[in-house]
């Protein structure tokens, strides 16, 4: 029997809290419409699901997620900003490597996007990394 969505979002927020740790202020599966400048933050965006047949009478689902790192630019020489989002994405990439298992699956979907951002009057810089995460079990 496979998972739903809720349940694949909310074991990738929890895999990525515990990896993240005190490198970001929070991680989240809720969308804030205002980060008040509690910067880093990371959202787990859904994006969507694909179900295949993989043999008679089983139907696998891939959960497609965009993983958003909001990290604040303002206070901050952009140095120290970049060096905090590149630290962010590499131990998003120990994540994606350690959830490779028998029941679940977690892997990239392409390439990452940084961008500059604006909210609540403070400037960002948001890197949006797209995965799919297949979870299985009995």
């Amino acid at each position: 029997m496979s998972t739903s969505r809720e349940e694949a979002r909310d074991r990738l927020v929890n895999q990525l809290t515990i990896t993240l740790g005190a490198n970001v202020k929070t991680v989240t599966g809720v969308k804030l419409d205002d980060l008040k400048g509690k910067a880093p933050i990371v959202y787990v965006a859904t994006r969507g699901t694909e179900r295949k047949k993989v043999s008679m009478g089983i139907v696998v689902p891939d959960y497609y997620f965009d993983i958003i790192v909001y990290v604040l630019r303002d206070g901050f020489t952009d140095i120290v900003a970049t060096d905090s989002l590149e630290n962010i994405e590499s131990l998003i990439s120990d994540t994606v490597k350690s959830l490779v298992t028998w029941d679940e699956c977690l892997k990239y979907n392409g390439r990452s996007v940084v961008t500059e951002w604006k909210s609540d009057e403070r400037n960002y810089y948001r890197e949006s990394v797209p995965v799919i995460y297949s979870l299985m079990k009995e």
